[in-house]
């Protein structure tokens, strides 16, 4: 259960190309902050939205100021994770402020991170199963990648590998965890 919030002045159509190449589902939703100054959709991405079973909705912000969507985007963010906890959130924008906000939010233990585009997803995938080449298969490669979207924490993750591959002296689980270590660098270590 993910939450993207789009900032679409900044990323336009390019940070939701690949949307369908992506693993989510109807149990997630995808919030555009559009506003007149960035508010069209190509009629491909219209058709790549509309494949998807992700929730959608649409968010048109008022503008005037300086940084005024990102303001926006950054409140209804806050509403939004008061009110449902439990998720992980994503910010789809290039621009590197939104760093501020992610770290707020990680310091009071919710899963919130800045990508470039949502195809990022299947980049961080791909990457957990090129550094587990050659220990795992691939197969078992993607829960590892579960695992590591589903746990806050370092721990959480290291103790979930534990008991998803167990083996004398935890050594299989110690393997993995090296292995992946430089791609969970922005999980609490507690």
């Amino acid at each position: 259960m993910s939450v993207y919030f789009v900032d679409f002045e900044n990323v336009n159509s390019g940070g939701l190309t690949g949307i369908t190449k992506t693993n989510m589902n109807e149990t997630d939703r995808i919030i555009i902050f559009y506003s007149e100054n960035a508010k069209t959709l190509t009629m491909d991405l219209h058709r790549e939205l509309e494949k998807t079973k992700v929730i959608k909705e649409y968010v048109k912000v008022n503008v005037g100021t300086a940084n005024a969507l990102d303001f926006q985007l950054a409140s209804y963010l806050g509403a939004y994770i008061e009110r449902e906890k439990d998720k992980r959130y994503f910010i789809v924008s290039k621009d590197l402020g939104f760093d501020a906000v992610c770290d707020f939010w990680k310091s009071r233990g919710i899963i919130l991170k800045r990508i470039d585009s949502v195809s990022t997803m299947d980049r961080n995938k791909e990457d957990m199963v090129k550094a587990l080449n050659g220990i795992l298969t691939e197969k078992e490669a993607l829960k590892v990648y579960k695992i590591v979207c589903s746990y806050k924490t370092k721990e959480g993750i290291h103790n979930n590998l534990v008991k998803t591959f167990p083996s004398p002296d935890n050594k299989k689980a110690s393997e993995i965890y090296k292995a992946i270590k430089p791609l969970i660098k922005d999980k609490k270590d507690k």
